[in-house]
């Protein structure tokens, strides 16, 4: 990923560029720290209890530069593979995600404000807090994934009726590699 001058100068402004790159690990160190800093116990249903990416962007750079979120968004991926995910293995803490609502000032009408939804990240060892906001929403992309692959393969087999046999026999396959992930040791 290239970055613009001013967010090298940024990252070197806060010690996170070495003259070749911006450091990944320390910004994800950083990131972990000023996520642990909020309390943990907060009801992160109130959008101002949780952080927006762009708000942590800024904690971090001390600007709001679009490539710096763009570094922050890939290192506070929810996926198990995020850096801040895998940073956080033997904390007992999960990186969760959800969109909140912000205000912030139109400069094209002064005394007006815009609100729009960004996404905001915390830490939560609550189960009920990974569940909401972590575990489900995946599962119910997978469940969406799933529904849309379905349609799509009926839709085909109305239209090229020779289809049928091979999707049918795909669907089995994903069936059986799906089993296999989430559930090891089970036959479908």
């Amino acid at each position: 990923m290239s970055y613009s001058d001013e967010a090298i100068a940024a990252a070197a402004d806060v010690h996170l560029y070495d003259g070749e790159k911006i450091d990944r690990s320390e910004t994800t160190l950083r990131i972990k720290t000023l996520l642990s800093q909020h309390d943990a116990n907060i009801d992160v249903c109130v959008d101002t209890n949780v952080l927006t990416l762009d708000e942590i962007t800024f904690e971090i750079f001390h600007v709001s530069l679009l490539d710096l979120e763009r570094l922050v968004s890939q290192i506070c991926g929810l996926s198990a593979q995020g850096p801040l995910q895998k940073s956080l293995n033997g904390d007992g803490f999960m990186l969760c995600g959800r969109r909140v609502m912000r205000e912030y000032p139109d400069p094209g009408r002064p005394g007006m404000v815009s609100r729009s939804k960004k996404t905001a990240r915390f830490l939560s060892k609550d189960p009920a807090v990974v569940r909401e906001w972590l575990l489900e929403p995946r599962a119910g992309r997978l469940k969406n994934g799933v529904d849309g692959l379905k349609e799509l393969h009926d839709l085909a087999e109305h239209r090229i009726p020779e289809l049928a046999q091979s999707n049918l026999a795909r669907r089995h396959l994903f069936l059986t590699e799906a089993t296999q992930r989430l559930l090891p040791g089970v036959n479908p």
